[in-house]
């Protein structure tokens, strides 16, 4: 009996066409796939409202700091939380403080759930 492997890219896609081992690697294939494409739209826009947000809090400045509306002393300004090539959170802003973004905002939901998984 043949097994069948999900998506590499996209949870909901539990039939993969292209997948034939467990082994996690993008196929050729893959790049040309709707499911591939789905997912990367997805990442896009989810990049662009991390952006908005920031930029709506940062205000019309674009000097003030993202943690506390002040004048940002980071190398990149809006740059208030690092992760690893790991996706492991390794570096918080003391300044930062993740309840003055409203429930749902993507810069909160992302922190949230690396805070979860990492050292700080």
């Amino acid at each position: 009996m043949k097994k069948i492997f999900p998506c590499l890219f996209m949870s909901d896609v539990k039939v993969c066409g292209f997948r034939k081992t467990e082994k996690f690697e993008v196929l050729h294939e893959c790049v040309t796939c709707v499911h591939y494409h789905r997912f990367f739209a997805g990442m896009e826009k989810q990049e662009d409202e991390f952006w908005d947000e920031v930029d709506a809090v940062r205000g019309k400045e674009g000097v003030s700091c993202v943690c506390d509306g002040k004048e940002c002393d980071n190398e990149i300004v809006g740059s208030c939380f690092r992760k690893s090539v790991d996706d492991v959170l390794i570096w918080v802003c003391p300044r930062f403080d993740v309840d003055s973004f409203p429930d749902g905002a993507v810069i909160k939901e992302e922190f949230l759930r690396l805070r979860k998984g990492g050292l700080c």
